[in-house]
């Protein structure tokens, strides 16, 4: 074929990756290469590109921009498969090796790229693009998928009963966050390709959902001080409702989290010296931002069974000057979690009760807001 000796780049398989994640900016992922390993065949190698949307961004994500840091995402995992004539899934390669590959960063004074080692090589037949994150660093996703017949997942995944939270970066968590694609936004289909019909859009989405706490002191109370800040938020289900994992997977199709277990308490902890203080009273919660947040698997039935605990003190490790505010048994609180979400609990607290004022669904990184009254 005229010309497959010559580097492909940006006319190869064009896969658009598209994060809910901070900062605006367009980087690729050169393969280099021409020549299938499978057979010494020719084929069209895979070319992607990863724009990273946040313009009208309402939250962050753990992941905020690109890179070889902590916090960045410096690595993601792609794979092309394919369906036999029964509808099962298979390597679309000789080899499933050959199937998917690991694409990392490499930055260069100012111009961010993002190389395999090997590549991805299409041939005639049709496949379907699938993609996940993170797959270097703690707790990241197995690089390598496992393409069963029934479903194609990634391995490793780790949902935690007892997070941390950093307040001041308002991005980083010790919950990871994972990261599946589809072909769109709003499309929850993969984009299907083949060697003439090679360009794929694939939409990052998080696999779960984050949840924030706005908290505000009662009306009569005096200012806050230096023991007024957001030390920890403890969420509690009276039916065991919470999903965690260890050495879970999740499907690449969907972002559905497998092999989970139920628990009846979540905590999410400030970071010593890296909490927020509570706010002075004011009419309306607009102008707060967050002083807790974390990650959370999603929960599909809406049962009013959500307590909610928030412990004051200290911006450190030292406990004498805790207290803690909790609704009242009989005033719990109807929650459901979708994944890719964020779900804002405004917070009233005063003497020793707590109400939950409202609570605001936000898209992860869209902008777009939905309110919900407190049942």
């Amino acid at each position: 074929m005229k010309g497959v000796n010559k580097k492909i780049k940006k006319t190869g398989l064009a896969v658009v990756l598209l994060a809910a994640l901070c900062g605006c900016n367009s980087v690729e992922i050169d393969t280099g290469g021409t020549t299938d390993p499978v057979g010494g065949a020719t084929g069209i190698p895979l070319s992607v590109s990863m724009n990273f949307s946040g313009a009208t961004i309402a939250t962050k994500s753990v992941y905020d921009k690109v890179g070889s840091e902590a916090g960045q995402l410096g690595a993601v995992g792609v794979l092309v498969a394919a369906t036999n004539s029964s509808g099962e899934f298979v390597a679309y390669t000789t080899k499933d090796e050959d199937s998917y590959k690991q694409y990392d960063i490499n930055i260069a004074d100012t111009d961010t790229t993002w190389k395999a080692t090997n590549q991805i090589y299409l041939n005639n037949n049709d496949g379907t693009v699938y993609a996940w994150a993170p797959v270097t660093g703690e707790g990241a996703l197995s690089a390598t998928p496992v393409i069963a017949t029934d479903k194609l997942t990634a391995t490793g995944v780790n949902v935690v009963a007892a997070q941390t939270f950093d307040v001041v970066s308002q991005s980083a968590c010790s919950q990871t966050d994972y990261l599946y694609a589809t072909k769109s936004a709003t499309d929850a289909a993969q984009q299907t390709v083949n060697k003439t019909d090679f360009k794929a859009n694939l939409f990052m989405h998080h696999a779960l959902a984050k949840v924030s706490f706005k908290i505000m002191k009662g009306e009569n109370d005096p200012a806050p001080d230096e023991n007024d800040y957001v030390k920890k938020i403890e969420l509690t289900s009276k039916t065991n409702r919470f999903l965690t994992a260890s050495a879970g997977t999740m499907k690449l199709t969907d972002g559905t989290l497998d092999g989970t277990s139920a628990v009846a308490t979540l905590t999410m902890s400030a970071v010593a010296g890296k909490a927020a203080q509570a706010v002075e009273y004011a009419e309306t919660y607009d102008d707060i931002t967050a002083q807790a947040y974390g990650l959370v698997a999603p929960l599909a039935s809406a049962d009013k069974d959500l307590s909610v605990k928030v412990t004051l003190g200290s911006n450190d490790a030292k406990t004498d000057k805790d207290r803690s505010y909790q609704t009242k048994t009989g005033n719990e609180v109807t929650f459901q979690w979708e994944k890719g979400k964020e779900y804002t609990y405004t917070i009233n607290i005063s003497d020793v009760a707590l109400e939950i004022v409202s609570v605001k669904i936000v898209d992860f990184g869209t902008g777009g807001t939905t309110n919900l009254p407190v049942q």
